[in-house]
């Protein structure tokens, strides 16, 4: 799960401490779509959302926030929603090409 700013109440939280505090509070972070699926290629219930986090029991509240923050005010930008759309759709042009037997990967 990558990080990103956060926007609560009209106010930025920027990038550099949200990092900072993942680091500080998570041990591991990962999300997929489905059961058994990948970021990208659902699994069954493909239209879930799984989010995993591993964090020690003494940071268990701050980990359970922290989530909840990233989730409930992530700052999204268009600029930010573009490159991930871009990104996306190369990732899927080359996911395509490989499942349909293609030798070569689009550029």
């Amino acid at each position: 799960m990558a990080c990103q700013p956060y926007k609560e109440n009209g106010v930025v939280t920027d990038i550099e401490k949200v990092v900072k505090r993942r680091t500080k509070t998570l041990l591991h972070i990962d999300n997929s779509l489905g059961f058994s699926g990948s970021t990208f290629s659902p699994g069954a219930y493909g239209d879930a959302l799984i989010i995993e986090a591993q964090a020690e029991r003494k940071n268990f509240a701050k980990a359970i926030n922290f989530l909840s923050d990233a989730i409930n005010y992530p700052h999204l930008t268009t600029v930010k929603s573009e490159h991930n759309r871009r990104q996306h759709s190369e990732q899927y042009s080359i996911i395509k090409t490989v499942r349909h037997g293609c030798s070569q990967v689009p550029a």
